[in-house]
């Protein structure tokens, strides 16, 4: 992958991350009016990360992990790596954050064997099932993500893949799949990224379909002309059942533009300079990424519950200060148990 481009991508993977957290920092529970104006975005910035992911992955099947143990072993210890301590440090800050402060874990679920049995096998949101083990919401998106890679590994390395994939399809049920196509035009985007457009048509695309996203994203046209109107179709219930994935139709929108830039841009960076060194810092900011990701939502809680007990008061900035902290400080050890586990996987699997 050009240096560039690389580069481009890890950016975007950041930038998403944080407005994730800004949107789950600013709720009014964690004294979020210090971050409110970069709220809002939290689900589409899931939508990136799924498009990002099909993009990276499909690279990846190409020029590394050419065979399926070696996709498997790569798949498995990426998501295992932060998934397994991120389960362990939930559990356990929720369970110290409640006697701390009870009332800052009003509504919220407590673990159960059920929820970590599914969280660590990422079936949480096979069909209708909306498991979340404890507080760590977020971790919704880690099972899409992990169907996903499931779906791709049959497509691209099973016989019979098309009746594999529909018997795998009714396993997983609707829910999942609508957001699919966010995925799948990541993979398409890679592929016609290897594609030399002329500048003009790069321009087009990446420009063009980058206003069409923060059009859409921005004024929450999916949300206010659409997504309102499929759930006065559907119905209360249905929109409750579908969780994540009832904005299916502007989400799939949203992937579709992004994609359509990053296309644009493939051709735009493939020639563009950049030293390794730089690439190399950046790749070491962005990868806190995936933990930042995983991990703030419970910190959040936690640091709230702490502060309660404290001082009776909770201080925004702080909570979010602390809740960033903790999974920078947690990438170095999980990047570490990632490369171990890799090995480990590839020296066992078939």
């Amino acid at each position: 992958m050009p240096f560039a481009f690389s580069a481009y991508l890890e950016i975007i993977r950041l930038f998403a991350a944080l407005m994730v957290f800004a949107h789950h920092a600013s709720y009014p529970r964690f004294d979020g009016d210090w971050i409110f104006e970069f709220s809002g975005y939290g689900h589409e910035s899931v939508v990136v990360f799924f498009v990002l992911s099909g993009y990276v992955i499909a690279f990846s099947c190409e020029y590394k992990d050419l065979r399926l143990q070696q996709y498997v072993a790569s798949r498995l210890s990426r998501l295992w790596s932060v998934a397994l301590p991120t389960i362990i440090l939930t559990l356990i800050m929720d369970a110290v954050g409640r006697n701390l402060s009870p009332e800052s874990y009003l509504g919220l679920c407590k673990p159960n064997f059920v929820e970590l049995f599914a969280s660590i096998f990422f079936l949480n949101e096979v069909w209708f099932a909306q498991g979340c083990l404890g507080t760590n919401i977020p971790y919704w998106s880690l099972s899409y993500e992990f169907i996903y890679y499931f779906l791709f590994a049959i497509y691209a390395f099973v016989p019979y893949r098309f009746l594999v994939l529909s018997l795998v399809a009714i396993f997983v049920g609707p829910k999942v799949l609508l957001l699919l196509p966010c995925w799948i035009m990541g993979v398409t985007a890679f592929q016609l990224g290897k594609h030399n457009l002329s500048s003009r048509q790069a321009v087009m695309l990446s420009v063009g379909g980058l206003l069409l996203f923060v059009v859409f994203v921005f004024f929450k046209i999916g949300n206010n002309f659409v997504t309102w109107r499929l759930e006065e179709f559907i119905g209360p219930i249905w929109s409750m059942r579908l969780s994540h994935s009832t904005t299916f139709i502007s989400d799939n929108f949203i992937g579709a533009f992004f994609a359509c830039h990053l296309i644009g841009m493939t051709n735009l960076l493939r020639a563009v300079p950049v030293a390794k060194n730089k690439l190399a810092l950046l790749q070491r900011l962005a990868s806190a990424t995936f933990a930042i990701y995983l991990i703030h939502y419970p910190c959040l809680i936690f640091f709230t519950a702490l502060s309660l007990h404290i001082s009776g008061k909770v201080y925004g900035v702080y909570v979010g200060i602390c809740s960033l902290a903790i999974p920078i400080l947690f990438t170095s050890p999980t990047e570490a148990f990632k490369r171990k586990l890799r090995r480990i996987l590839v020296a066992n699997l078939p």
